[in-house]
């Protein structure tokens, strides 16, 4: 008598996992956007991974990559190409078991943030530290900054904000707060920003104000090899300039 109640047990079992295998979804790619300006962030995810999996993630044109750690999430900046793609391979023991790819279109014009969105909040960049990679755009040719701040942020579309900026016979930027989206994308990464010049600096020697809440960083850029050698004379830690030669 126990044997059939065993089956019947056991059919119920082989039921209710069914259920919570229906239950999780296929898994999937999902992306912040698909057309995509200079300088946007996109974020990406993959969501109803199995257990144990591990992620490669695959994109030809970006200007920076950071993800999670346990790799289900991602942010990049697209800085060059009319079109690009964002792929990923999920592998379960070493051997892959899907693959996406999500394309983008990349509008030819700079991005600006939209400070309407709903529920968006700022914190102070008072005495917090700051890394700025310097590049040449893609966009223009001409000087461009990624920034990022020391510190993370429960968001992954979070910005840093600039009160002002001019790049025409200096290099003068104020970066007074950290913008979290109303629309936010949990996890915990740095905040970044991409800052471009649209200048073309001829040779000569250029002075640098960079100011980070309340307290003002100084320095020059060096222009030479008409105007194909970029050096940073920059002597500060809390916000740090790499590389100093481009």
């Amino acid at each position: 008598m126990k044997f059939p109640v065993l089956l019947l047990t056991t059919g119920i079992a082989g039921i209710l996992l069914s259920c919570q295998k229906d239950q999780q979804g296929e898994p999937e790619l999902l992306v912040s956007a698909t057309d995509v300006k200079f300088g946007e962030l996109v974020t990406a995810k993959v969501v109803n991974a199995r257990p144990g999996t591990t992620i490669d993630w695959h994109s030809r044109c970006y200007q920076v990559f950071d993800s999670l750690t346990d790799g289900t999430k991602a942010k990049m900046f697209f800085v060059w190409n009319e079109k690009d793609s964002i792929k990923v391979t999920l592998y379960q023991n070493g051997q892959p078991y899907a693959s996406f790819t999500k394309y983008l279109k990349i509008i030819q014009e700079p991005f600006q943030l939209d400070n309407t969105i709903p529920g968006h909040s700022a914190g102070s960049l008072n005495g917090k530290r700051l890394s700025i990679h310097p590049f040449i755009s893609y966009f223009d040719s001409t000087l461009a900054f990624l920034v990022n701040t020391s510190d993370s942020y429960d968001c992954l579309n979070s910005y840093i904000l600039t009160d002002a900026e001019t790049f025409c016979k200096k290099i003068d930027v104020s970066f007074s707060e950290v913008w979290v989206r109303g629309d936010c994308e949990k996890g915990t990464l740095q905040a970044s920003r991409i800052l471009y010049t649209h200048t073309y600096y001829s040779d000569g020697l250029y002075p640098i104000n960079i100011k980070v809440g309340s307290k003002t960083y100084t320095g020059s850029l060096k222009v030479t090899g008409f105007a194909t050698k970029y050096e940073f004379l920059w002597p500060h830690d809390e916000v740090s300039i790499s590389p100093t030669n481009i």
